[in-house]
């Protein structure tokens, strides 16, 4: 397999994992304390699984332009995705909900290796245009989204709708943002692929 053609791949599994999570996020947005789980929480490692592959291929896109700040970025956002897969297939093979922080943890990792990651594109304009903001856009949204906290009791009731709204909004364009990602590692040409171009005289 082709550098380009990984690429490209890695920009359907960020879609996909964009697509599942936001579905996921509607499906339990009515859910609260004491969480009731479902088969559907067994399986959501598919998703900072899918992220994964899509982080790996944002790298080999941007890694020639994004320099030492862009690998660190890779790296922390890639262990944060790795500890959210493995997070719930612990918790389904050793049957224990305390193992939860595995992927609470991960996602804060991932999250903030997503915004190192943003500042190095955008800084190196390792991405066409806008699109080199979105792995920080993509970052700020997941933070926003994990402490926009509604089930805290203390929270009045109108905080808590206020809370609420903010979460499933940033959640849903969290998810969009990441099928955007997709996109435009699907669709762009690869550094490699632009220098290889014959220019016209």
């Amino acid at each position: 397999m082709t550098s380009s053609t990984f690429i490209r791949q890695s920009g359907l599994a960020s879609m996909l994992g964009g697509i599942l999570f936001a579905a996921k996020m509607w499906y339990d947005r009515n859910d609260g304390p004491p969480w009731p789980t479902d088969i559907t929480d067994t399986l959501i490692f598919v998703v900072p699984l899918l992220w994964l592959v899509g982080l790996t291929g944002l790298y080999a896109r941007c890694k020639e332009r994004s320099g030492g700040l862009g690998l660190l970025g890779f790296g922390v956002a890639s262990t944060g995705a790795a500890m959210a897969v493995v997070g719930p297939l612990a918790m389904s093979l050793f049957d224990n909900d305390g193992l939860w922080f595995v992927l609470v943890l991960g996602l804060i990792i991932l999250f903030t290796g997503l915004i190192i990651t943003g500042i190095a594109t955008i800084r190196a304009k390792a991405l066409l245009g806008w699109s080199a903001a979105l792995p920080l856009i993509i970052g700020t949204l997941g933070l926003l989204m994990f402490f926009a906290n509604p089930d805290d009791p203390r929270l009045s009731v109108d905080m808590v709708s206020l809370l609420r709204s903010v979460r499933m909004i940033s959640t849903m364009l969290f998810g969009a943002v990441w099928i955007v990602l997709g996109y435009t590692l699907w669709s762009e040409p690869s550094a490699a692929a632009v220098q290889a171009k014959p220019s016209v005289t």
